[in-house]
């Protein structure tokens, strides 16, 4: 993600769903395009309310994705803002039933696909340990919560009888920079020769800092910084600045915090940049020191089908354990070393994956 789609994609936007407990209802259509219920005034209108923004973590990291059931009305009193520290009113939650999804963008066919997480039902879902394969860049997942009536049968997302759901995007922290050092960027509209744009930064000792940038060539349009203030691992403040020299910024020791530099300029745009103060020792993570965990081989396909032209990254769940790839037939589909699948032409072909001794099977079909 660059420039302003990692902005869009942390806005602690609210997908608004509503559930009425009343027995006079029809449908109409809220502002997001949900369909809504239109209830008496004695009926209690609830909707599943994000209980904090986006995540962002660290390779290893256990995770959990929390929603909250209040009433709609207390909904449109909070708005777009996002206040976490809400506490709803009780809520009977035996009336419903809740069930996660995955939520995977098939880029090669253009589909959307939701696949149920077996057992979970609740308000709260928990990755252990964060794998590649839970964040948004494997084929910009998503976790999805829908809520159902409790007499629903069939909890399949787009099931008619789904009467709220919410968005979760899991993301991992980009490099971390240090403070009174120059960092080089190049931003480029083209995003071919980008780099240096999506950081992260944090220090052991709260205080003021100076953002400072310079070597700039001058440019049609300025140079923006979109920052996100993380805390346990959510986003819970955001700020954008247009940069012209330099800024001071409170950064506080509990935080974490993620800059995309960006700008609308036509023509690619390098600078340099500092974060100067006193930071105390540099922050750093290394995923290639965490241990190995004790899961087994795990791909999470066994069958997929992509274009001629199209591609198809395989992850394993223990990617700190090696896992080896070999393709039945690279006259229809090729992978390489690190799971990356390639169509040839069309056909079927299997992809056999080894790790630790373990076997497991992907078949690939090719079409036109």
């Amino acid at each position: 993600m660059h420039s302003k789609s990692v902005a869009t994609t942390l806005a602690l936007v609210l997908s608004l769903g509503l559930a009425s407990c009343g027995t006079a209802a029809t449908s109409a259509s809220t502002e997001g395009g949900a369909e809504a219920t239109a209830s008496t005034p004695e009926d209690v209108v609830y909707d599943l309310y994000r209980a904090h923004g986006d995540r962002w973590c660290h390779l290893g990291d256990t995770v959990t994705f929390e929603a909250k059931v209040i009433e709609y009305l207390e909904a449109e009193a909070i708005g777009d803002a996002g206040e976490e520290n809400v506490t709803p009113a009780d809520v009977d939650l035996s009336q419903f039933a809740f069930q996660w999804y995955y939520c995977q963008h098939i880029a090669e066919t253009g589909e959307i696909v939701y696949v149920p997480i077996e057992g979970a039902n609740g308000l709260s879902y928990t990755i252990d340990r964060v794998t590649e394969a839970n964040l948004y860049d494997n084929d910009e997942l998503e976790y999805l919560l829908a809520m159902f009536p409790a007499d629903a049968t069939d909890l399949s997302y787009g099931s008619r009888s789904n009467i709220s759901s919410i968005w979760f995007c899991l993301s991992a922290m980009p490099e971390y920079v240090e403070a009174n050092k120059a960092h080089g960027v190049v931003l480029d509209p083209e995003g071919t020769t980008t780099e240096g744009d999506v950081v992260a930064f944090a220090t052991d000792k709260t205080g003021t800092f100076e953002v400072k940038l310079s070597d700039a060539a001058e440019t049609e349009g300025p140079v923006c910084l979109y920052m996100a203030t993380i805390h346990d691992g959510a986003v819970v403040a955001e700020d954008e600045l247009e940069v012209d020299g330099s800024f001071t910024y409170e950064f506080d020791a509990a935080n974490s915090y993620m800059l995309n530099w960006y700008t609308d300029a036509e023509e690619p745009v390098s600078f340099t940049y500092e974060i100067a103060g006193d930071a105390g020792e540099p922050y750093w993570f290394s995923a290639s020191e965490l241990e190995p965990s004790d899961a087994g081989l795990n791909v999470y396909v066994d069958a997929l089908t992509i274009r001629s032209d199209g591609e198809y990254q395989l992850t394993v769940e223990n990617p700190w354990v090696d896992a080896d790839y070999a393709s039945s037939d690279e006259g229809v589909a090729t992978v390489s070393d690190d799971g990356k699948i390639w169509a040839v032409a069309p056909g079927e072909a299997t992809i056999t994956v080894t790790q630790g001794g373990e076997t497991a099977e992907v078949v690939v079909t090719v079409v036109e």
